[in-house]
């Protein structure tokens, strides 16, 4: 999925945490939503554009979920409620980017490492192209192309119309 994707996403979800009466400062929680949402993909500045970042320790989300429920159980010993309410938003939005990852169309993701090698996908997967113009070209003709076209414009649509009360 494409970076502008993963952050509509990650703002739907700070919405939906307010909408669902989050008692927590609007901004951190629209900025939690939109952070934690692309983190996974923080390995590009590492790896550069144009490579297959989503081998990196980065996009397993046995490392992401592990150390979040590790902050989860600290806040929760401590009794922090609203930290432990940003953990979840926190968590939502990782969660939100690995699914998405599954509509990609030259990789998937891998829910079971280090158990498993297995790649998880919702499509066929297509060849990846070094060249710019013919990735377009492959992307735009995949069932990915739809998938995020529409996860993009619905996300779009409930930010802009679904109001706080």
């Amino acid at each position: 999925m494409t970076t502008p994707t993963h952050l509509l996403l990650g703002l739907v979800i700070g919405k939906i945490s307010i909408l669902a009466g989050i008692h927590a400062d609007p901004q951190v929680v629209y900025t939690l939503g939109a952070v934690s949402a692309l983190i996974p993909d923080i390995d590009i500045v590492y790896y550069g554009l144009g490579v297959n970042h989503h081998q990196s320790l980065l996009h397993k989300p046995f490392v992401w979920f592990t150390g979040l429920l590790f902050v989860a159980l600290y806040f929760i010993i401590m009794h922090e409620t609203i930290l432990l309410s940003y953990v979840i938003i926190f968590s939502l939005g990782v969660l939100s980017h690995f699914l998405l990852d599954m509509g990609n169309y030259t990789e998937g993701v891998r829910w079971l490492w280090p158990i498993s090698r297995k790649s998880f996908h919702l499509f066929p997967l297509a060849k990846q192209a070094k060249q710019w113009k013919k990735r377009f070209t492959i992307f735009t003709h995949h069932p990915a192309f739809l998938f995020e076209g529409t996860i993009l414009i619905s996300s779009l649509f409930f930010i802009i119309f679904f109001n706080n009360p």
